[in-house]
């Protein structure tokens, strides 16, 4: 079979043939237009006006919690990392009194109604014993809640006066004064100071050596807390006094210094410490004392008001008794109500569902009232705040949606909405700014505290309406307008009415335009000219 082939001549005339069409072409889509002209059809599409700015993620609920009234930690039941569930049970005092005296209070009120059921029904043998038996047990209640006091007292003023020595004699040191000289070959390594400072009174013992016939060769002379003189020596704790404390000189110790011991040290890294807890301990013996007190009280009451019910018991029921047996009634009520507040607080619960991020005590300690003693983070429970201009902020709204990228996680996209904005604007580097909060709409594991985020929030949207580039519409001294090209190729200036303007160049058109018209999109300055010259 025989090829045909064209000669080169042939293809070059078909080229440029097929480039002829081409222009003729776009040059007949634009109308004759100049260069520089883009020209677009109007359609209906979707508008959305969108802020853009950078936040970060924070917990939404973070919580410090603390005992009301303070206490001996009994049990600790979780550790820092710990998850735990709302209501879990994180730290336990020792509530032994508190349930004791809910025991006593509870038994009290069946009492008190067991009487008042009795002087409506009328009295008898049985109630008369049953109310005996209530003056019986009133009784001991009172002798052992004021055996309570005096052992409480006992055993708390030991303890404040354990952590005053430990403050006052703790880590006590012989501070040098004065040198004999700088080249003196003697140690002017510090005196050890042993014992334990038996004594409220504060302030300075101050050492003075000097020669003497001693077999050290030096004698010590004692001022400030104290006076007294004598011998030094480097074998064996001598008593500096007679408050309990002991200096002991090292070999080679340096004749004719001077030194001072400060009592309590509080030059001693350790006194801010023992000073805390010495505040605590006398703290813990004022709660406790309070509340040995308190029960001796609420025993005297409660065996005055059951003798006064025993005699009532023996006459029949007045109504002016009745009416009183119903207040005592109610006061019962009224205290088993306070011994379960005061039960409840010696136990920390989770007040919802995180994870512990540090625990402040130890079983055994006493703790204060108020002192945070465990915190907690909302599990999951993760939020993101943005600082929004004033520029913007009239745009948003509580319930807008977002979006959200993290540069940690570039692949991922996280929806969210708009759950809370800022009444008023704080300065930001000069800038006032809304603080606006978002919360997730879904959790996730790949959240995390403090990640920086890119945050789209969507403020306003229109589907299905006329848009337009943004930049194809002008203005001038009459309104806005749109450059039209009719069917014939001309070119007309047509008002619009303009809505919402998006983020995404695109403006929406209410008036003035229809579907299917051809506008023209964008054209430079001498492209203009043109078109107004012709």
């Amino acid at each position: 079979m025989r090829k045909f082939v064209l000669p080169k001549k042939y293809w070059f005339l078909i080229i440029v043939l097929v480039a002829g069409v081409v222009v003729w072409y776009v040059q007949g889509t634009k109308g004759g237009l100049p260069e520089g002209v883009e020209v677009g059809m109007v359609e209906k599409g979707r508008v959305e006006e969108v802020v853009n700015e950078t936040g970060f993620v924070k917990v939404s609920q973070t919580v410090d919690l603390a005992f009301q009234s303070g206490g001996q930690v009994k049990s600790i039941l979780v550790d820092e990392g710990s998850f735990v569930d709302a209501g879990a049970v994180l730290i336990v005092l020792d509530g032994s009194r508190q349930g004791s005296d809910l025991f006593s209070a509870q038994a009290r009120l069946d009492a008190e109604r067991i009487r008042l059921e009795e002087m409506l029904a009328g009295a008898d043998s049985t109630s008369r014993a049953v109310t005996e038996s209530s003056v019986a047990l009133a009784e001991t209640t009172l002798l052992n809640t004021r055996r309570n006091l005096v052992d409480v007292t006992a055993q708390q003023d030991q303890l404040v006066v354990n952590a005053e020595k430990t403050l006052r004699s703790s880590s006590l040191e012989a501070y040098l004064v004065s040198e004999e000289n700088e080249n003196s070959p003697f140690s002017y390594t510090a005196p050890t100071i042993t014992g334990v400072y038996e004594s409220d009174e504060e302030g300075l013992y101050r050492l003075e050596l000097y020669d003497s016939n001693s077999p050290s060769g030096a004698s010590v002379r004692i001022s400030g807390l104290e006076s007294d003189t004598h011998p030094v020596s480097t074998v064996n704790p001598v008593a500096i006094g007679v408050r309990g404390l002991y200096v002991q000189f090292p070999d080679n110790f340096a004749k004719r210094t001077v030194w001072e011991i400060p009592v309590p040290n509080i030059r001693s890294s350790s006194y801010l410490t023992n000073l805390n807890t010495y505040n605590a301990v006398l703290e813990a013996r004022n709660i406790a004392l309070t509340n040995a007190e308190s029960a001796v009280k609420t025993a005297e009451a409660g065996l005055i008001q059951a003798r006064s019910q025993l005699t009532q018991i023996s006459s029949s029921a007045r109504e002016e008794q009745l009416v009183a047996q119903r207040a005592v009634v109610r006061q019962m009520e009224a205290l088993v109500a306070q011994a379960h507040v005061a039960y409840s607080n010696t136990v920390i619960t989770a007040p919802f569902a995180g994870v512990v991020t540090s625990v402040a005590t130890e079983v055994g300690q006493i703790v204060s009232s108020g002192i945070p003693a465990v915190s907690l983070n909302a599990h999951n429970g993760f939020e993101v705040t943005v600082d929004i201009s004033e520029v913007d902020i009239a745009e948003i709204s509580v319930g807008d949606h977002a979006v959200i990228t993290f540069d940690a996680y570039d692949d991922r996209e996280f929806t969210a909405k708009v759950s809370k904005v800022a009444p008023n604007a704080t300065l930001v580097s000069g800038v006032r700014v809304f603080a606006v909060t978002l919360l997730f709409d879904e959790e996730s594991d790949l959240i995390k505290d403090g990640l920086t985020a890119q945050i789209d929030i969507t403020t306003a949207t229109r589907e299905g309406v006329i848009a337009i580039p943004t930049r194809s519409i002008y203005e001038n001294d009459e309104g806005k307008f749109v450059r039209v090209i009719t069917d014939g190729g001309e070119v007309v200036e047509q008002d619009v009415t303009t809505g919402l303007r998006g983020s995404d160049g695109m403006t929406e058109i209410t008036s003035g335009l229809t579907e299917g018209v051809r506008i023209i999109t964008f054209a430079d300055e001498e492209a203009i000219a043109q078109i107004k010259e012709n």
